[in-house]
């Protein structure tokens, strides 16, 4: 582990150093063309610089894993001394890029890397010099007109003592970079384990709080537990036994948790015997995995009969097996008592309803007994009675016959008005407004009462027949009332029409009644009986000598479906 991060800290160290050379080569290079403007020495820094560049990087491109191009890199550096200071005619400040290339080197952290450098710096020296004082042309090693054995080992003894400096800062930087990298690899374990302490602290308390806030939301969920009404349970089905039901057991069974805990058949014990049928089958629906909702009755610790409702979830295990149920259990035995309260009141209800239409039929049959009887048979008798008439007196004969036809055509009136009394106008031929304001014209030929009408917003497209009809019906059952107990001088109607809201309100200044006052009519209840079936709610409002107000309110998105209701039933 030590090993690979020194490692690391020495390859990232010559990575540097590989890119700061880059910059180094390219601008010796570049210098070397500069100085070719001045001393036409382009073949030297094209070929000599070129060259060396290529070498460079072919090492580098072919060998990537080995300090060969390190080693390569020197020589490179010496040759572009020897080329600098052959451009420049043996300038002798030119030998001094020896020193600048020794010093790059440093930064490879290896000394070894002084001695290619050092060794081109000899043999330059040695061989260029020679072969320059002995007057070879175009050999550029110096500007001085000789030197000495002497100044040369001089020269090179000081070259010498550089490149060792510079091999010496090599080495001491490697060792310095090796015990660095060392200490830091140290450190960095040590701020490790340290920051994983930390790491640890902190999920301790994150731990610590994540703790609090689960027995806090524990605490909170069992208070919530224990203090609804609802049985809550749990039960093992690999145990066989309850392992958590709610408090309120108490109240439902009458018997504790602990109870229902100790004795794992208490809860099929208190089921009624007439329902324990159901256990079985309902069984085999948890095996399925199916939820199950039912009603049951259950005998309560205090020996009553109680009716409770179910919901129980069943939990499998990867192999189908049942393992848990849950649930949720609560007392509906008012509930229950309540709907048959409901069932009998509504039953009752229809059975008013029907005494109401029998008593209807008979009162409409009672009133064409009497109308036949007393009016239409009168006045067809008095006819047949002038034909007889006529058929034994020659000389009055048209008279009686125009007469006896006067009767007929009477008798055909008065049985018009009695169809159009018992059968209501066809609402499909004529609107309900219509027919309506026919009945008002009826009574006030006969009757000195006046009316008010009021039409708001009404589309009768948006009704159906039936209700149009029920409507109609509840209207001309109103005024027959109206006729015969209000004395009342005006009627007041009003149909409106608002969305799916259908109000019809009647109105009249009589004498009024007690609406608390049992009445033995069937009249309203024949109105609250087609309006029911409508879903219509009836309002009525009438004290004594202030008259009398109905008012009921349809909703036509609904009467449909009541209506299907009522037929099917």
């Amino acid at each position: 582990m030590k090993a690979n991060y020194v490692e690391e800290q020495f390859i990232q160290a010559k990575e540097k150093s590989d890119r700061l050379m880059n910059y180094f080569l390219i601008a010796f290079f570049l210098i070397g063309l500069l100085l070719a403007f001045y001393y036409d020495t382009w073949l030297v820094a094209v070929g000599v610089g070129g060259l060396s560049l290529l070498t460079y990087y072919s090492a580098k491109l072919i060998l990537p894993h080995s300090n060969l191009y390190q080693y390569i890199l020197s020589v490179v550096l010496g040759f572009f001394m020897v080329q600098f200071i052959y451009q420049m005619h043996g300038m002798f400040e030119m030998h001094f890029l020896a020193f600048i290339g020794s010093a790059i080197l440093i930064t490879y952290r290896n000394c070894k890397l002084q001695i290619p450098l050092a060794i081109i710096v000899i043999l330059h020296h040695a061989a260029f010099g020679y072969l320059q004082i002995m007057g070879f042309d175009k050999i550029y090693f110096t500007q001085l007109d000789d030197m000495t054995i002497h100044t040369f080992m001089i020269h090179i003894s000081l070259a010498g003592i550089i490149f060792f400096l510079c091999g010496l800062w090599a080495y001491n930087f490697n060792v310095s970079g090796e015990s660095q990298a060392v200490q830091s690899f140290e450190i960095g374990k040590l701020q490790e384990a340290s920051l994983q302490k930390d790491i640890m602290v902190a999920m301790s308390e994150s731990l610590k709080k994540s703790n609090e806030k689960l027995k806090a939301a524990n605490s909170e969920l069992e208070k919530i537990f224990n203090t609804i009404d609802e049985v809550l349970f749990s039960m093992d089905m690999i145990n066989y036994r309850i392992k958590h039901i709610s408090i309120a057991c108490i109240k439902v069974y009458g018997y504790t948790p602990d109870e229902f805990m100790a004795d794992r058949d208490l809860w099929l014990n208190i089921i009624h015997h007439k329902e324990k049928c159901f256990v079985g089958r309902e069984y085999e629906k948890l095996e399925n995995g199916k939820t199950i909702f039912n009603k049951y009755r259950i005998i309560h610790r205090d020996k009553n009969i109680r009716w409770v409702e179910t919901k129980m979830i069943p939990t499998l295990d990867k192999r189908g097996r049942l393992i848990r149920i849950d649930g949720i259990c609560n007392d509906v035995t008012e509930k229950i008592k309540l709907e048959k309260k409901l069932a009998e009141e509504r039953e009752q209800q229809v059975r008013q309803i029907t005494v109401a239409v029998i008593a209807a039929q008979e009162k409409e049959r009672s009133f064409l007994g009497e109308e036949l009887h007393d009016n239409i048979n009168p006045i067809l008798a008095t006819a047949k009675l002038y034909m007889e008439c006529a058929i034994s007196r020659d000389d009055s004969r048209i008279n009686l016959i125009k007469d006896s036809k006067d009767f007929i055509i009477t008798a055909m009136d008065e049985i018009r008005t009695l169809s159009k009394k018992l059968v209501p106008p066809s609402l499909g031929e004529i609107s309900l407004i219509e027919a309506i304001t026919d009945m008002i014209d009826q009574i006030t030929r006969v009757n000195k009462l006046e009316f008010s009408t009021k039409w708001d917003c009404y589309d009768e497209s948006l009704l159906d027949d039936k209700l149009k009809l029920a409507i109609y019906r509840i209207t001309q059952e109103q005024f027959n009332n109206i006729l015969k107990h209000a004395r009342a001088q005006t009627v007041f109607i009003t149909l409106q029409q608002h969305g799916n809201e259908v109000k019809l309100n009647i109105q009249d200044d009589g004498i009024g009644f007690d609406i608390m006052q049992k009445r033995n009519g069937v009249g309203l209840q024949n109105m609250k009986s087609r309006a029911e079936m409508f879903n219509g709610r009836v309002s009525i409002n009438s004290t004594p000598g202030n008259g009398c107000e109905l008012t009921i309110l349809f909703n036509t998105s609904t009467e449909l479906i009541s209506v299907k209701k009522e037929i099917r039933a």
